[in-house]
């Protein structure tokens, strides 16, 4: 088919899509072609980049920013702030007083607060020096609270969703919740009903309705016959394959047990990609 990118071919087959993330990455290394930012930044964005060598010296500098132990290091805060949001909801529930950003969770240290007694103090921690550009450094910022905001929002109101549907698996996570303690990121881990909901909300409404993928090369597509000439975008949808009944028994019905011992085809399930593009890779 012809879409607004160019020459484009739909597939959703697990096989094919295993060897166009992982084993031939190599000829389909970007993202999608014929898109022009003109002169923004968000050019410079490590989604949008091709996969040469400005994306791979982006993404290594900025993927030790999500390590196990950084993101462990977030927990403290997220913490906080998560307790002051369900305070805060508890204090205004059969009030009309008006709340602001920060009565919700929200904080941000560009907010200055002039009775804040830290207010225009400078930070004593040491910011490392990578070697991105000015308008690299503004487009990758930009990309994370797009991408991290808009994905995480949607992911838990739509779980809050099928919940209050189905008020079985409400009780059951409910129950796994309240028998865990403090939750810690070892804890959470081990929380399998949770991870299980999370999965299936996921695959029920997963963040991207689309992926694509270019072909840099003429390509062989596995054993069908089809030979994709250069230039050809593979249009990808993970809402399409994570219902196909081929795939997943019942597909449209809510069941989280699915990913507590699971038994779908691993490229069945492409909510956020798979291979070096996977997710914050990108």
């Amino acid at each position: 088919m012809y879409t607004i990118s160019g020459n484009t071919i739909m597939i959703n087959d697990p096989e094919l899509l295993r060897d166009i993330f992982i084993k031939d990455f190599h000829v389909f290394p970007d993202h999608i072609n014929n898109i022009y930012f003109g002169s923004s930044h968000m050019s410079k964005g490590l989604f949008f980049l091709k996969g040469g060598d400005d994306w791979k010296r982006i993404r290594n500098i900025i993927t030790p920013a999500f390590t196990s132990g950084k993101l462990r290091s977030m927990m403290g805060p997220i913490s906080d702030i998560t307790n002051r949001l369900v305070d805060m909801l508890v204090k205004y529930e059969r009030t009309d007083s008006e709340k602001s950003d920060k009565d919700f969770g929200y904080d941000s240290i560009s907010d200055d607060d002039p009775n804040d007694p830290t207010t225009g103090q400078t930070p004593t921690t040491k910011i490392p020096v990578g070697k991105l550009t000015t308008d690299e450094i503004v487009a990758q910022s930009t990309q994370f609270f797009l991408a991290g905001y808009d994905t995480s929002s949607a992911a838990l109101s739509n779980a809050i969703y099928y919940l209050s549907e189905h008020k079985d698996c409400q009780q059951k996570l409910f129950d796994e919740l309240d028998g865990c303690g403090d939750l810690s990121v070892e804890s959470v881990l081990q929380l399998k009903y949770l991870n299980g909901v999370v999965n299936e909300t996921l695959r029920l409404a997963p963040s991207f309705v689309q992926l694509f993928r270019t072909c840099v090369k003429d390509y062989k597509l596995g054993h069908t016959g089809i030979t994709l000439p250069a230039d050809t975008d593979v249009l990808i949808s993970p809402y399409a394959i994570q219902r196909d009944p081929e795939y997943w028994p019942n597909p449209d019905a809510f069941i989280p047990e699915r990913f507590i011992d699971p038994k779908h085809h691993p490229y069945a399930y492409v909510t956020f990609g798979a291979g070096p593009r996977l997710g914050t890779r990108v």
